[in-house]
């Protein structure tokens, strides 16, 4: 009889031990989507796969029969216990569409399946690229106006003298010495229509620049309006038009009535400042 018992009881030590290690089914919720744009979300969950080696998966579709999973989105894990947060990022969702989404998780037991989560992506933003204004010889007020709705993007001026732009004017720049010198207006509100504007300095003379306004999310994502372009005026016609109002060579305007350069400001100013030579600040410009 005593055999028998220390049999059993060593018996029932030993599945018990089994049992413990054993892979039961594991447990999942499914979180609130995060960082939701126009095309992305972040999906998220926590779960615990009570030991084994499992696989975690988000489902999403447009209603909530699923039934399409992004093979992007699977991940297996090694084995692991304790609650642990997963996370799902997702680039290719349609603007202003309501999506359904959900966090599964599979083990050797079995598989359990999250709450059903939805969320609406918003709508692209709108961006507008304004006509320029103010142009001189080396500078221009140039501006756009954009609508986040309701997103997070930064913003920003791109300009050049090809459609490549190559440089950026935003927000906070304030440079000297052959780099831009930025005067900015307004500051981005999410869900209103906001005007964005700078005052470009140090542009070349008389040369033809491309522009345009950019939102940018924060997944990298860019949103542009219209190319404008514009060109600079001569140093002498910067001249004309602060002195006489007028860009034309006539009357008191005219490059034969434009006194010696020494008292033209803007002459010696665009001398000093391009090192041009005296003949292309008054009257070898055409």
């Amino acid at each position: 009889m005593f055999c028998y018992v220390r049999r059993f009881l060593v018996s029932g030590l030993f599945l018990a031990a089994a049992g413990a290690a054993h892979a039961v089914t594991p447990v999942v919720t499914t979180k609130a989507a995060t960082g939701v744009m126009n095309t992305s979300a972040i999906f998220k969950g926590t779960i615990d796969p009570m030991g084994g080696s499992f696989q975690v998966q988000a489902e999403y579709r447009l209603t909530a029969s699923y039934g399409y999973i992004s093979s992007s989105f699977n991940k297996t894990y090694f084995v692991g216990t304790g609650v642990q947060a997963c996370t799902f990022s997702n680039w290719s969702l349609a603007p202003n569409t309501t999506y359904h989404c959900r966090v599964t998780v599979t083990n050797g037991e079995g598989s359990s399946t999250g709450q059903d989560v939805s969320f609406t992506t918003l709508s692209p933003p709108t961006v507008i690229t304004n006509a320029v204004g103010g142009v001189s010889a080396t500078s221009a007020y140039l501006s756009g106006t954009y609508h986040m709705q309701n997103g997070n993007y930064s913003v920003s001026l791109e300009y050049g003298q090809t459609t490549a732009y190559g440089q950026t004017a935003a927000s906070g720049q304030l440079l000297w010495r052959g780099m831009p010198v930025i005067i900015v207006v307004g500051a981005p509100i999410t869900n209103a229509t906001q005007n964005y504007s700078i005052t470009q300095f140090l542009l070349l003379p008389e040369t033809t620049y491309h522009y345009r306004l950019k939102l940018t999310d924060y997944y990298g994502t860019s949103y542009y309006g219209d190319d404008v372009t514009f060109t600079t005026i001569s140093p002498v016609q910067a001249w004309r038009q602060q002195q006489f109002n007028t860009l034309q060579d006539a009357g008191s305007a005219a490059d034969m009535a434009c006194p010696a350069e020494t008292a033209c400001p803007i002459c010696s100013s665009m001398r000093s400042t391009w090192t041009l030579p005296e003949q292309a600040c008054r009257r070898s410009r055409r």
